[in-house]
């Protein structure tokens, strides 16, 4: 650098004793590596920690020898140079020598871990006692009188220099104020709440320049994300030490657009190796902001050099409005009651996901938006935010989104998000000037508040505000003045407005409506439940919570994949909602162990969601596990009325009505009314004036199975499951039966489901894969091919995802097409079903035995076992040969009819028809045989039945079908993979012309190799052997 107008000596980890210091035989070496380098204007000397050893008084008399000795030679060179000294303590600059008060000294900082905002001015003055001989060492110098004593404590110096014409600030952190002999990552703490934030964010400084002994990754996690946001927000460069390393990097806060250089300085002198020695020098042209950092490490008997020319970093631009640290405390606390295995006070942020966003085509020509999804997070990463309407359910995650839309924003320099709730506006204030109070009283409680402040707040365009309209639809007030307060908003020119409302504010804001006119400039959007990916997402963040730097990439994959599929199961299709809050409960009751016997675990995850679900939405007196379970019993009969009276909703007038019955037929007295804590705690909501019904679908579920389980015993209600079971093609009747099996199971139940099984498709033979049952299907094709996509696992993970949104997306549109049918068909209980309400019963009972399999595999009789398991076997295969009779029997029809379509549509060239369509209708076949063998397969596919497998395989050792099935099942877990077993069956198949199961079998093995991880070796050799094609990319396969 040609003008050096400033030069920066970053010393570190010095750890002189009170004996011989190698350091001071490279003394000499020291200054000719620096001497020519240096700026002869401004020398600043900064030692990051650790000067002394152990903290002792010789120690740093030593230290002060070293540095006269440094400055006398450095003057020789430059005489009119001004030197000056920056030091922060490090843990090895703390005297622990007094025994008996480290004892003391250790309990408070227990105290300190386990309070870890604000801290006692009298902790922190015990706390650093130990470095009482290093605060003496600084009084040695000149530099104590740039000290800025109205903010500076024992925990946090400032100082503060005039350098031709530019402000440059030294802020100087103890971080070691609570070290200990033995040091752990992620146990130091550092209170930002007991120094004066206001005043450092709002330097103005050229140049701010911070201090600190550890590296930030040894804060404690929740700590660290906030202090290392405050020192972004608050620094130009960061100098730290501690690890004995040297490193340099460049930060870019892509939202404040702004970036921080980290600089870390390595060990100057190791008392174990005096070959070891590293520092750094930084030179500043302070008009231009550029400089230069030189980093130099001893070799032998001199200073080697490393240089970084030109470097350039942004002034940080100073965000003045800084929200309240009390409040902006409440809004980063996660609001339900959590326990998670590896951490406590888990904070909004640790868990949350951005969710997506559908916009409601309200046929404007002119949206903002051209995707009918977009992520919430682009409300973030948009410059102008500009006028949106977000609806939402209750417990959708309205309330975190608003918390986390504040905090990322207000790291926004140039954007001040406020937060109004509209519970406390009214009819009055609907004015302009009354609306301006309220926002700027809003402003005032969430912000830290002077007067320079309110003058700068006064004086802002209004293109800088983000107002956040929480709960638009609780004012109180009509909707001429709900209008009103749009209007005079839009007329006070924000331009940034968010507003919040529930989802049956959608139809007053979206219908032709006064207030539906002042709202027309706005965006409106759903939030939307997370789909598989964002799901998948949420799980990763709470596996490696606690442990994000020690899980394995193996480990967590097999984790997710593992939690993920029980949260698939438990939230089912339209059964559970699948937002964040429903996602979490789940996983954490995944962590607790349930010693309920006659429930299963899927049972106790949705108890769990109830019981959470209850404790979140009470505000006193359910308490006592009597009153949760009077809320239990009344819930229950009274899903169980709605049930037998096939009705979903009530009046308040026959709730109220149903209520005095349960009293008096239970001869209670309560505490409370039951109906009054059901409707209270949410378990009932209103959907209209005075209307009642459960909240959600799993909720009612769980009820009226609850109370068929409490009652199972009784000849009326075993009829009921009965005609039930007959019906299971009615969703409906389906979800009970599978709720009922959750929670209780008995052999009475167990036999009606294995009797119903045996009367579908009672005259069908079971399908067995032979080549005799499908000759015209196999002779469609020479051999049955198929390809492997060279990818690797994470993106086959991300490309199963996408693919089951797709599924999902497809049932949710079909879905809302059809009508709730909830009423038993008494004319088809003994008559029988089309095909595909027979299929539908089939696909059910599936289901069902196979719940009852896995969930009670531990409790019932093996015979018992047995037959469940082969009558899964018998009903899925029977449903393939319903389908292989119609492809075989119905051969030619469907080969004309699929060439006609082909024709018609000009998709191929004459000549190449008749293979198109025999490819068309062979893919068909083996596309639907494959998909009920995994439907079999994943119904009965756990590793604790091995044994069963085996029996029934050895049963008839011939059945193909059993072999396949006995394949998708090994396939469904990590280690099934047995080469020699699937050659052999290959080899057969294809030996034989059966060309559809040869494929079944393939496909079956690509998809264990999407899921785990399997070695290059083994995988080439065996789609070699399996002649499965690596798709074009085989040889960048192989090279990987």
């Amino acid at each position: 650098m040609e003008y050096k107008q400033l030069s920066i000596l970053h010393l570190s980890d010095i750890h002189m004793i009170d004996g011989e210091n190698y350091i001071f035989n490279k003394k000499r070496a020291l200054i000719d590596a620096i001497k020519n380098e240096i700026s002869d204007k401004y020398l600043f000397i900064i030692i990051t920690g650790d000067l002394a050893n152990t903290g002792k008084f010789l120690e740093y008399d030593k230290l002060h020898n070293f540095l006269e000795d440094l400055e006398e030679n450095i003057l020789g060179y430059y005489k009119k140079i001004k030197i000056e000294y920056i030091f922060v303590p490090g843990n090895h600059d703390c005297d622990f020598s007094d025994e008996e008060y480290n004892d003391v000294r250790d309990l408070i900082i227990s105290n300190v871990l386990s309070n870890k905002t604000i801290q006692k001015d009298t902790f922190v003055a015990s706390c650093t006692k130990v470095q009482n001989n290093y605060f003496e060492f600084l009084n040695k110098y000149k530099s104590k009188n740039h000290i800025v004593e109205k903010i500076s404590n024992k925990l946090f110096t400032k100082y503060s220099y005039e350098i031709l014409n530019h402000k440059i600030s030294f802020n100087c952190y103890n971080s070691a104020w609570m070290s200990k002999r033995k040091e752990n990552q992620s146990e130091i703490i550092f209170p930002l709440l007991n120094i004066n934030q206001e005043e450092i964010l709002n330097d103005d400084s050229k140049l701010k320049i911070s201090l600190l002994h550890h590296p930030l990754h040894w804060l404690e996690h929740n700590n660290l994300r906030d202090f290392k946001n405050f020192l972004n927000t608050s620094s130009t460069i960061i100098f730290s030490g501690h690890e004995h390393s040297s490193t340099g990097n460049i930060n870019k806060n892509i939202y404040a657009n702004s970036t921080v250089e980290f600089i870390e300085g390595g060990n100057l002198q190791n008392n174990s190796n005096e070959n070891e020695s590293i520092f750094n020098l930084v030179n500043f042209n302070l008009d231009t902001n550029e400089h230069d950092l030189l980093n130099f490490k001893w070799e032998n008997t001199y200073y080697t050099k490393k240089e970084y020319i030109g470097l350039k970093i942004d002034n940080v631009p100073s965000n003045i409005f800084i929200l309240n640290p009390s409040y902006k405390e409440s809004i980063e606390k996660l609001y339900i009651k959590l326990n998670h295995p590896r951490k406590d006070n888990i904070l909004l942020e640790d868990l949350f996901i951005f969710q997506d966003l559908e916009l409601i085509n309200l046929n404007k020509k002119n949206t903002k938006f051209s995707y009918k999804n977009i992520s919430s997070n682009k409300l973030i990463s948009d410059d102008k935010i500009g006028l949106n309407i977000i609806y939402g359910e209750d417990n959708c995650g309205k309330s975190s989104l608003i918390n986390i839309l504040q905090l990322k924003l207000s790291e926004k320099s140039k954007k001040i998000p406020i937060v109004i709730k509209c519970e406390n506006i009214s009819s009055n204030m609907y004015e302009k000037n009354r609306l301006e109070k309220m926002i700027q009283r809003s402003f005032e409680k969430q912000y830290v508040i002077n007067q320079r402040i309110l003058n700068l707040y006064q004086q802002q365009d209004k293109d800088k505000f983000v107002l956040i309209l929480d709960d638009f639809h609780l004012i109180k007030a009509n909707e001429e003045f709900r209008a009103k307060i749009i209007e005079n908003l839009l007329k006070l020119n924000y331009e940034n407005i968010l507003i919040f409302a529930n989802k049956n504010f959608r139809y007053e804001a979206t219908s032709e409506t006064e207030i539906s006119m002042h709202l027309n400039e706005f965006n409106h959007f759903q939030i939307k439940e997370l789909g598989h990916e964002l799901r998948e997402d949420l799980i990763i963040k709470w596996i490696k919570l606690g442990q994000e730097y020690e899980i394995k990439n193996d480990e967590l994959r097999k984790l997710k994949r593992e939690k993920a599929d029980h949260v698939d199961h438990t939230i089912g299709f339209n059964i559970i909602p699948s937002y964040p809050l429903y996602i979490i409960t789940l996983l954490q009751a995944m962590e607790l162990n349930d010693n309920t016997l006659e429930k299963s675990s899927y049972g106790h995850y949705y108890n769990f969601l109830i019981l959470q679900h209850i404790t979140n939405n009470s505000n006193n007196g359910v308490s006592e596990q009597k009153d949760i379970n009077t809320i239990f019993a009344f819930s229950s009969a009274l899903a169980f009325d709605m049930f037998s009276n096939e009705r979903r909703e009530y009046s308040i007038e026959e709730l109220n009505d149903f209520n005095g019955k349960y009293i008096k037929n239970k001869k209670l007295t309560l505490k409370f009314e039951p109906i009054e804590k059901v409707i209270s705690t949410k378990l009932l909501i209103e959907i209209e004036e005075n209307i009642f019904k459960f909240n959600h679908k799993y909720v009612y579920y769980y009820f009226v199975a609850y109370y068929f389980a409490q009652n199972i015993d009784n000849n009326d209600i075993v009829d009921i499951i009965k005609k039930m079971s007959k019906q299971l093609y009615k969703s409906e009747f389906g979800n009970i039966l599978m709720f009922i099996l959750h929670l209780s199971v008995k052999e009475h139940i167990i036999e009606m489901i294995l009797d119903e099984a045996s009367k579908r498709f009672n005259s069908t033979q079971e399908f067995r894969f032979d080549k005799e049952e499908i000759k015209k299907i196999n002779s469609l094709v020479k051999n049955s091919t198929t390809k492997l996509f060279d990818r690797h696992i994470e993106e086959s993970r991300k490309e199963e995802l996408k693919s089951k949104e797709k599924e999902l997306e497809i049932k949710k549109k079909n879905h809302l097409h059809q009508e709730e049918d909830y009423k038993f068909d008494d004319d088809e209980e003994g008559g029988k079903l089309t095909f595909f309400k027979e299929l539908n019963h089939s696909f059910k009972l599936i289901e069902a035995m196979g719940e009852i399999t896995k969930n009670y595999s531990g409790v019932l009789e093996g015979n018992t076992k047995y037959h469940l398991i082969k009558s899964c076997y018998s009903l899925g295969l029977k449903c393939i040969k319903e389908f292989i009779l119609l492809f075989e029997e119905k051969h030619e029809q469907l080969i004309e009819q699929i060439q006609e379509l082909i024709i018609s549509r000009g998709l191929i060239t004459n000549e190449k028809i008749g293979e198109a369509t025999s490819k068309i209708v062979f893919s068909l076949a083996s596309a639907i045989a494959l998909d009920i063998v995994k439907k079999i397969s994943k119904s009965v596919g756990t590793q604790d039945l091995k044994i069963i497998y085996k029996e029934i395989l050895d049963s008839d050792i011939d059945n193909i079908a059993y072999q396949i099935i006995n394949e998708a099942i090994n396939l469904s877990f990590i280690g099934g993979l047995n080469k020699n077993k699937l050659i052999i069956l290959h080899e057969n198949f294809k030996n034989n012309g059966n060309n559809l199961t040869d494929l079944t079998l393939k496909k079956l093995v690509i998809d264990y190799f999407y899921k785990f991880d399997v070695s290059i070796d083994k995988k080439s050799s065996i789609c070699s052997k399996l002649e499965i094609d690596i798709e074009k990319t085989r040889n960048k396969f192989l090279e990987k």
